[in-house]
């Protein structure tokens, strides 16, 4: 009622945003969104684009444009915040970030940084695992990013912490926050919170889960190696030798074939059942619901949200000790950590 009564209204503004045919393009600020909404918030979301268009997800109204008219919109609006999320500096200049954070900083616009990890990392140095030196699209991917990409957003959050008196940095785990300033090479600390990616408990719906304890559930994209780590996934698979456990792995990706003949390599094509499609975020409960355990692999994360909706689900996780995991499981208690 509170924030109803004032007609709060937030930008939020993001490289990606979920669409029918993209339900998984940070999907965590969908989510946002819509417990914004759900409190009486009004919420317009903008992404950066070649093209002007608009469409709803969930009744949230998404504004393609490009970047420069977005600009505009937001000096325009009488926005009580502006939200950040992955929005990315770019050499189009349609999509280039770099516009409206100008823009924001300009005008003295109150806002919230979120800080997710690829954006303000080096490739080479967070996770150079997903530099595939044989395809060299890979190469130049991450050559862009540490190159080109980072040397402009690492400007542009030194401006945010000098200039922006208006601005606060929100980070999802304490962990984020360390590194980035490790990358960074300066502290953001003194505008900095710690504020995890939310899980909708009217969603994931805790039960017990332990009868299907013989069946574990993975959710990644379909990348071999690198920070989704799907080959741990199968060598965890082929850990347990002849036991009575199969895997399931819910996921789409280019490399697909790779990891179908990952999984033959190591003999495991019996017990690690391969779904090439990603799950709508309504459907993600019934994957639990038929699932035992929750096999978070991964090789870097700043929280790991499937992995919370999971536990939020009453699934029994296993994950890594590494990164934010151990913030999120505490060993032995809530979960396991390798």
């Amino acid at each position: 009622m509170p924030f109803a009564a004032i007609a709060l209204k937030l930008a939020v503004i993001s490289s990606r945003y979920p669409s029918a045919d993209a339900p998984y393009n940070h999907m965590f600020v969908h989510t946002r969104c819509r417990q914004y909404a759900r409190m009486g918030v009004q919420v317009e979301v903008m992404v950066p684009d070649r093209a002007v268009g608009e469409y709803r997800i969930d009744d949230i109204a998404v504004t393609l444009a490009p970047a420069g008219v977005l600009a505009d919109r937001l000096g325009s609006g009488d926005y009580a915040a502006v939200m950040f999320h992955l929005l990315h500096h770019s050499l189009v200049g349609a999509l280039d970030g770099g516009r409206i954070y100008h823009r924001v900083l300009g005008e003295g616009m109150p806002c919230l940084f979120f800080v997710h990890g690829i954006e303000v990392q080096r490739v080479a140095t967070s996770r150079p695992e997903d530099i595939q030196w044989r395809r060299p699209r890979s190469v130049v991917r991450a050559a862009y990013r540490d190159l080109w990409g980072f040397p402009r957003m690492r400007g542009t959050v030194r401006r945010f912490v000098e200039e922006g008196a208006n601005t606060r940095f929100v980070c999802v785990s304490d962990w984020m926050r360390r590194d980035v300033e490790s990358s960074l090479g300066f502290s953001i600390s003194s505008k900095a919170v710690t504020i995890p990616n939310g899980i909708d408990t009217g969603l994931f719906r805790f039960d017990d889960r332990w009868p299907g304890r013989h069946r574990l559930l993975a959710i990644r994209p379909l990348v071999l190696r690198g920070k989704y780590a799907v080959d741990l996934a199968v060598d965890s698979v082929a850990a347990l030798g002849d036991r009575p456990v199969e895997l399931t792995l819910y996921g789409q990706g280019e490399e697909k074939q790779q990891i179908i003949d990952y999984i033959g390599s190591r003999g495991v094509s019996e017990r690690f059942h391969l779904q090439d499609r990603f799950l709508d975020h309504a459907d993600i409960p019934a994957a639990h619901a038929d699932h035992g355990i929750y096999l978070a692999v991964t090789r870097m994360d700043a929280q790991g949200v499937s992995m919370c909706e999971a536990m939020a689900s009453g699934l029994p996780v296993i994950s890594f000790d590494t990164c934010a995991i151990p913030e999120f499981i505490a060993h032995g208690e809530t979960g396991f950590l390798v």
